[in-house]
Protein backbone atom coordinates (compact mmCIF):
# COMPACT_ATOMS: atom_id res chain seq x y z
CA UNK A 1 0.00 0.00 0.00
CA UNK A 2 1.21 3.32 -1.15
CA UNK A 3 0.57 5.87 1.19
CA UNK A 4 -0.40 9.33 -0.01
CA UNK A 5 1.33 12.25 0.64
CA UNK A 6 -0.44 15.30 -0.05
CA UNK A 7 1.61 17.96 -2.36
CA UNK A 8 1.42 20.48 1.06
CA UNK A 9 2.80 18.00 3.41
CA UNK A 10 5.36 17.11 1.16
CA UNK A 11 6.44 20.56 -0.09
CA UNK A 12 6.59 21.28 3.81
CA UNK A 13 9.15 18.53 4.64
CA UNK A 14 11.07 19.30 1.60
CA UNK A 15 11.54 23.47 2.74
CA UNK A 16 11.94 21.97 6.91
CA UNK A 17 14.92 19.41 4.98
CA UNK A 18 16.23 22.71 3.12
CA UNK A 19 16.01 24.71 6.03
CA UNK A 20 17.77 22.35 8.39
CA UNK A 21 20.78 21.82 5.40
CA UNK A 22 20.50 26.03 5.42
CA UNK A 23 21.45 26.06 9.56
CA UNK A 24 24.00 23.53 8.84
CA UNK A 25 25.68 25.16 6.18
CA UNK A 26 25.50 28.16 8.10
CA UNK A 27 26.93 26.82 11.29
CA UNK A 28 29.88 25.33 9.22
CA UNK A 29 30.27 28.62 7.37
CA UNK A 30 30.65 30.41 11.07
CA UNK A 31 33.31 27.47 12.42
CA UNK A 32 34.92 27.54 8.76
CA UNK A 33 35.52 31.78 9.31
CA UNK A 34 36.48 31.13 13.33
CA UNK A 35 39.07 28.40 12.03
CA UNK A 36 40.05 30.46 8.99
CA UNK A 37 40.94 33.22 11.51
CA UNK A 38 42.81 30.90 13.77
CA UNK A 39 44.96 29.46 10.56
CA UNK A 40 45.23 32.65 9.78
CA UNK A 41 46.87 33.57 12.80
CA UNK A 42 48.91 30.52 12.41
CA UNK A 43 50.10 31.07 9.08
CA UNK A 44 51.21 34.74 9.71
CA UNK A 45 53.19 33.01 12.96
CA UNK A 46 54.77 30.49 10.40
CA UNK A 47 55.36 33.48 7.53
CA UNK A 48 57.08 35.51 10.41
CA UNK A 49 59.39 32.98 11.54
CA UNK A 50 59.59 31.24 7.81
CA UNK A 51 60.42 35.08 6.27
CA UNK A 52 63.10 35.37 9.72
CA UNK A 53 64.75 32.00 8.56
CA UNK A 54 64.66 33.27 4.80
CA UNK A 55 66.19 36.29 6.08
CA UNK A 56 69.35 34.58 7.94
CA UNK A 57 69.75 32.46 5.28
CA UNK A 58 70.03 35.23 3.39
CA UNK A 59 72.49 36.72 5.31
CA UNK A 60 74.84 33.66 5.73
CA UNK A 61 74.86 33.31 1.62
CA UNK A 62 75.71 36.52 1.57
CA UNK A 63 78.79 36.27 3.94
CA UNK A 64 79.79 33.59 2.50
CA UNK A 65 79.87 34.89 -1.44
CA UNK A 66 81.70 38.20 0.23
CA UNK A 67 83.79 35.46 1.60
CA UNK A 68 84.65 34.23 -1.55
CA UNK A 69 85.16 36.85 -3.41
CA UNK A 70 87.35 37.95 -1.01
CA UNK A 71 89.29 34.62 -1.80
CA UNK A 72 88.75 35.26 -5.50
CA UNK A 73 90.29 38.96 -5.22
CA UNK A 74 93.29 37.72 -2.98
CA UNK A 75 94.41 35.22 -6.09
CA UNK A 76 93.51 37.82 -8.47
CA UNK A 77 96.01 40.25 -6.16
CA UNK A 78 98.54 37.42 -6.05
CA UNK A 79 98.78 36.85 -9.68
CA UNK A 80 98.83 40.15 -10.72
CA UNK A 81 102.01 40.67 -8.18
CA UNK A 82 102.88 37.14 -10.33
CA UNK A 83 102.92 39.35 -13.72
CA UNK A 84 104.53 42.11 -12.09
CA UNK A 85 107.58 40.65 -10.90
CA UNK A 86 107.99 38.80 -13.84
CA UNK A 87 107.93 41.88 -16.23
CA UNK A 88 110.47 43.45 -13.64
CA UNK A 89 113.09 40.34 -14.09
CA UNK A 90 112.51 39.13 -17.88
CA UNK A 91 113.32 41.69 -21.25
CA UNK A 92 111.23 41.44 -24.17
CA UNK A 93 112.70 39.89 -27.26
CA UNK A 94 113.65 43.30 -28.80
CA UNK A 95 116.07 43.69 -26.12
CA UNK A 96 117.26 40.35 -25.55
CA UNK A 97 117.87 40.52 -29.41
CA UNK A 98 120.00 44.00 -28.50
CA UNK A 99 121.74 42.47 -25.36
CA UNK A 100 122.70 39.31 -27.59
CA UNK A 101 124.17 41.61 -30.06
CA UNK A 102 125.95 43.95 -27.49
CA UNK A 103 127.76 40.45 -25.66
CA UNK A 104 128.59 39.17 -29.25
CA UNK A 105 130.43 42.65 -29.59
CA UNK A 106 131.71 42.45 -26.58
CA UNK A 107 133.40 39.05 -27.21
CA UNK A 108 134.49 39.79 -30.50
CA UNK A 109 136.21 42.55 -28.87
CA UNK A 110 137.89 40.45 -26.37
CA UNK A 111 139.01 38.02 -28.92
CA UNK A 112 140.45 40.79 -30.76
CA UNK A 113 142.38 42.54 -27.65
CA UNK A 114 143.40 38.50 -26.21
CA UNK A 115 144.97 38.44 -29.85
CA UNK A 116 146.62 41.59 -30.06
CA UNK A 117 150.46 42.03 -28.00
CA UNK A 118 150.29 44.67 -25.50
CA UNK A 119 152.73 47.46 -25.54
CA UNK A 120 154.92 45.94 -22.81
CA UNK A 121 155.25 42.41 -24.58
CA UNK A 122 155.87 44.28 -28.00
CA UNK A 123 158.78 46.15 -26.08
CA UNK A 124 160.43 43.01 -24.83
CA UNK A 125 160.08 41.24 -27.39
CA UNK A 126 161.69 43.60 -29.73
CA UNK A 127 164.65 43.86 -27.10
CA UNK A 128 165.12 40.10 -27.12
CA UNK A 129 165.22 39.98 -30.82
CA UNK A 130 167.95 42.60 -30.65
CA UNK A 131 169.36 41.44 -28.91
CA UNK A 132 169.71 37.85 -30.62
CA UNK A 133 170.38 39.68 -34.26
CA UNK A 134 173.68 41.28 -32.22
CA UNK A 135 174.71 38.04 -30.86
CA UNK A 136 173.96 36.13 -34.18
CA UNK A 137 175.60 39.21 -36.26
CA UNK A 138 178.69 38.87 -33.56
CA UNK A 139 178.51 34.96 -34.22
CA UNK A 140 178.86 35.83 -38.18
CA UNK A 141 181.71 38.71 -37.82
CA UNK A 142 183.87 36.22 -36.14
CA UNK A 143 183.49 33.06 -38.19
CA UNK A 144 184.00 35.91 -41.02
CA UNK A 145 187.05 36.79 -39.44
CA UNK A 146 188.01 33.21 -38.37
CA UNK A 147 187.26 32.04 -42.07
CA UNK A 148 189.78 34.66 -43.63
CA UNK A 149 192.33 35.01 -40.93
CA UNK A 150 193.22 30.66 -41.85
CA UNK A 151 193.86 31.29 -45.38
Amino acid sequence: MTEDVSLKEYLELHVKKLESDIAALREYCKLSTEDNKELTELSRKDNQELNIQHFDLNQRAINEAKNVMTLRLDGMNEWRAQSKDREDRYVTKDVHALLEAKVRELELSKALLEGKADQKSVDSVRTTSLISLGIGLVGVVLALIGFFTRT
